[in-house]
């Protein structure tokens, strides 16, 4: 965490920067217009209401994942039905998948985490997108060191408007973890890019990835 536990970023809609506004830790905080981003899964809960659906990714690798995409169908590396929630779907974009770009990892989080090695990629395209069979409201996921010094959200509503939110701080260690949730006034969120920035093998590494439904 930052001096004072303060987290800082920016937030673009649509294109146009906003200026840079900060959340401290632990409490919500609006990023312009509608967003708000915690930095802890109590607040996350208590902010987005109803109940919500954490996949944790199992608690094994399942590695390369040569599809580029997991969801509660995917049948590779040993992946079983219920092993992956359904509602959800994970995928990058993939030139060599053999060479590890999308992967069920181990050895970071508490049993598997997902994340995808660059492999000659510019940082920016080794990106994770999520997509909801549903709209939902919020979306949240704990990351570390792998993801790199810093990552950058683009999140997708349902009436097209589109935010980002740039400069988010990773702060936990390779071992460690800290959580990010994201939260909407309501339930319009339909996709989502997650890029990590600084570190030389990752794209994004995160486990724990949790979404609230509408209702």
């Amino acid at each position: 965490m930052g001096k004072s536990g303060w987290i800082g970023f920016t937030c673009a809609v649509a294109g146009v920067v906003s200026s840079s506004v900060t959340a401290l830790a632990g409490v919500s905080h609006a990023a312009e217009p509608g967003l708000q981003v915690v930095s802890d899964a109590t607040t996350y809960e208590q902010s987005a209401g109803g109940r919500s659906v954490v996949e944790d990714f199992t608690a094994a690798e399942h590695f390369p994942l040569l599809g580029c995409r997991l969801d509660a169908g995917t049948r590779e590396q040993g992946l079983q039905e219920g092993d992956i929630v359904p509602g959800v779907v994970f995928s990058t974009h993939c030139s060599d998948p053999e060479n590890f770009e999308f992967n069920i990892d181990a050895g970071s989080f508490q049993g598997g985490y997902l994340d995808g090695f660059h492999h000659g990629e510019r940082t920016d395209r080794r990106a994770l997108r999520v997509s909801f069979t549903e709209p939902v409201r919020a979306f949240g996921f704990d990351t570390n060191a792998h993801m790199g010094k810093a990552f950058k959200v683009r999140v997708l509503h349902t009436d097209g408007e589109v935010e980002v939110i740039d400069g988010l701080q990773v702060t936990a260690g390779y071992l460690g973890e800290q959580f990010y949730g994201f939260v909407s006034d309501t339930a319009d969120i339909a996709r989502v890019r997650i890029a990590g920035r600084g570190d030389s093998t990752f794209g994004f590494a995160l486990d724990d990835f949790r979404f609230t439904p509408a209702g």
